[in-house]
């Protein structure tokens, strides 16, 4: 599995980091599902992540997963 973490600034200067793994396995015709967790707690969302890393790795239909930062 791939995983890291990117920032985004927005027009009014505050920046925001997401943290992401996407699996390795080729994705089917369809592509892979993807699971955007918005956890709502006001921190770091890279644990997030990790909990749900079981899903995304190594079955072929597995999730690419998305869990912003709270801020």
């Amino acid at each position: 599995m791939i995983a890291g973490s990117a920032t985004l600034a927005t027009s009014d200067g505050v920046v925001h980091t997401w943290h992401y793994r996407v699996p390795i396995t080729p994705a089917p015709v369809r592509g892979h599902p993807v699971l955007i967790v918005l956890h709502g707690d006001g921190g770091s969302g890279n644990g997030f992540a990790s909990a749900f890393h079981p899903f995304t790795d190594p079955d072929p239909d597995s999730t690419i997963v998305v869990t912003p930062s709270g801020g």
